[in-house]
């Protein structure tokens, strides 16, 4: 039984290291990870198309405005109302001022709407790539969740059988276990062959009878593991 609580253990031990290194585990948080950092992209994205849809509006508005001036501009150019040479050349080169300006920023609106329509495809591209990123990284907490737990019910079968293990020894010889076993050291050796099963030197042939006795304790001589005999040696 000993021998059974060591084995018992030393695959909680590592059923505990399992638990903490679980490929779906990680699997899965490589993908929320990805799945965040498309997620902010996309936001950083979002606010670049509210403003360059508000600096298109204000230029339009703009264009709007400016176009209406000039075209007031023009008709007063070319009514006759404007008797002065000097006022008429004035207004003339305001016109033609106002008219570089329009052509400037009907440039610039054109430009915007292009830029707003590779965004706009750019944006699509992406939140489609986010809806499967995020279906696959819903598939992925699915597998890494169902094999979390599946790890999770062995390593409780396996305190479970410790904890059996444990009511079941002697109290004296648990404690000397235990005092043996600190820093998680393999201290029950299982003979075989009539060799120590931890170190593997072999033993003298009088251990065996002594092996055999209920009552008495052996250890190796070289290593000090407690000597057992297994069913398939004895």
């Amino acid at each position: 039984m000993l021998w059974q609580l060591q084995e018992t253990e030393q695959e909680i031990f590592q059923k505990e290291k399992q638990l903490q290194n679980i490929p779906s585990v990680a699997a899965y948080q490589e993908k929320k990870s990805a799945l965040q950092e498309l997620a902010e992209t996309l936001s950083r994205k979002e606010d670049q198309r509210r403003s360059l849809q508000k600096d298109l509006s204000r230029k339009e508005m703009h264009l709007l405005s400016l176009a209406g001036s000039l075209d007031e501009s023009r008709k007063k150019l070319y009514s006759g109302e404007v008797p002065s040479v000097k006022e008429l050349e004035s207004l003339e080169k305001k016109v033609q001022v106002m008219q570089r300006e329009k052509q400037q920023l009907e440039d610039a609106v054109l430009n915007l709407m292009e830029s707003q329509e590779d965004l706009e495809e750019e944006l699509s591209r992406r939140q489609h790539r986010y809806r499967e990123e995020e279906e696959e990284m819903k598939r992925a907490r699915s597998r890494a969740k169902e094999d979390f737990e599946q790890v999770q019910q062995e390593l409780q079968a396996l305190k479970t059988r410790k904890q059996e293990l444990e009511e079941s020894i002697e109290e004296g010889l648990l404690a000397r276990y235990r005092e043996m076993s600190r820093g998680g050291r393999r201290c029950i050796s299982p003979v075989k062959d009539n060799f120590c099963g931890i170190c593997n030197v072999s033993l003298p042939s009088s251990f065996r009878a002594f092996l055999f006795a209920p009552d008495k304790h052996v250890y190796c001589e070289n290593c000090g593991s407690m000597l057992v005999l297994m069913e398939e040696d004895s």
